[in-house]
């Protein structure tokens, strides 16, 4: 006998869980014979709190399938779209947060938006009185300004510019969105000299958002966490940004987006360089990527044609904050360093929030 194909649907996170169905001739006394029925062979472990699952049959009507020793192995699959999702929404440099939304149920009907760019600048800053081979940035995950240059330096202290930086290819955002938040961010920072031009330190600092004409001290002191690694020919480190409450999954809107106005509610980063020497300036490059929602006027023709949002998901949503924890913001090393380390953290977080029961009480 052939299985057939079919699935298990999560409603909650609107997870379809590929399984495969057995047919198999039906027993007892008022069996006719040829006659066969269905049998689930998985994959399942256990069913919900609500008594099972429900699969698709021929027609398109549903049946619903209790557990059985033949149906065990459901919670590999679905750990594992768990998992996927997971890593979509907290790393921000993985090719599948391009197009991710935040699974809270929000029936708003968002478009997917993603933000990519590079801010490149010499270790030697130009500017009157700064320290000898010294240099800052600052980018706020912030849509659509957010890049903040130094404009003096006096003392031990950097005083930003009175306008931000707009981040690349935002036309579309500009254009046609009303409000929008921020799923992910990150910054890799990369020295891109050549080995006999690559000198001094680099302090990545974890900030709360930084606004126009702030004061930024040297000493590094007003960061909420930081670490200081060398420069080199080659050096590539990564910067995660996590959300600083509540807000940060609230959309916010468009009109509050200029280059003197800061309406962030996520972590930022400051970028200092220090120490660097010789003749030709070291330049270090900053790659963003800015992974974001945005929704559309509901006066728009385009509205309608936005996609429906994912379903709610508090096993992954649960998980984020558990990987934010222990990756933390700062990784050595670029794109793989990071997906290595969001998707072992991922796999544990899942795996934790599956086993404290959350599965079967919201998951499901």
């Amino acid at each position: 006998m052939t299985p057939s194909a079919g699935w298990v649907f999560d409603n909650q996170s609107n997870l379809k869980i590929p399984v495969l169905i057995m047919p198999r001739k039906a027993k007892g006394p008022k069996a006719k014979k040829g006659k066969k029925k269905a049998a689930f062979i998985g994959p399942m472990n256990k069913p919900p709190v609500n008594g099972g699952w429900t699969v698709p049959r021929s027609g398109g009507v549903q049946k619903k399938i209790e557990s059985s020793s033949l149906a065990r192995k459901a919670v590999p699959h679905i750990q594992a779209a768990h998992v996927k999702q997971t890593c979509t929404i907290s790393n921000p440099f993985c090719p599948a947060a391009k197009g991710a939304k935040y699974p809270d149920g929000n029936n708003g009907g968002s478009m997917a938006f993603q933000i990519r760019g590079h801010y490149s600048f010499n270790a030697v800053s130009g500017i009157s009185g700064a320290p000898s081979g010294g240099n800052i940035v600052v980018f706020n995950p912030h849509a659509t300004y957010g890049i903040l240059a130094p404009a003096t330096f006096a003392g031990s202290t950097w005083t930003m510019a009175a306008t931000m930086t707009q981040y690349n290819n935002v036309g579309l955002l500009t254009t046609y969105a009303q409000t929008f938040r921020v799923v992910s961010f990150g910054v890799i920072v990369r020295c891109i000299s050549a080995v006999t031009n690559s000198s001094g330190y680099l302090v990545m600092g974890t900030s709360a958002p930084v606004g126009v004409s702030s004061a930024i001290l040297s000493n590094s002191s007003q960061y909420l966490d930081q670490v200081e690694v060398p420069i080199f020919a080659g050096m590539e480190h990564s910067w995660i940004a996590k959300p600083m409450g509540l807000e940060s999954r609230v959309f916010q809107g468009m009109n509050g987006s200029s280059d003197a106005t800061l309406n962030n509610f996520n972590a930022c980063t400051i970028e200092m360089v220090s120490g660097t020497i010789g003749a030709t300036p070291t330049v270090i490059d900053f790659e963003y990527f800015m992974n974001l929602e945005f929704q559309l006027a509901a006066s728009s023709g385009l509205a309608q044609l936005a996609p429906k949002d994912p379903g709610r998901n508090p096993v992954s949503t649960t998980a984020l904050s558990g990987v934010q924890d222990k990756v933390g913001s700062f990784i050595s090393g670029g794109v793989t360093s990071v997906e290595n380390a969001v998707s072992k953290a991922a796999a544990q977080m899942v795996t934790d929030v599956i086993d404290g029961g959350l599965s079967f009480l919201s998951m499901f």
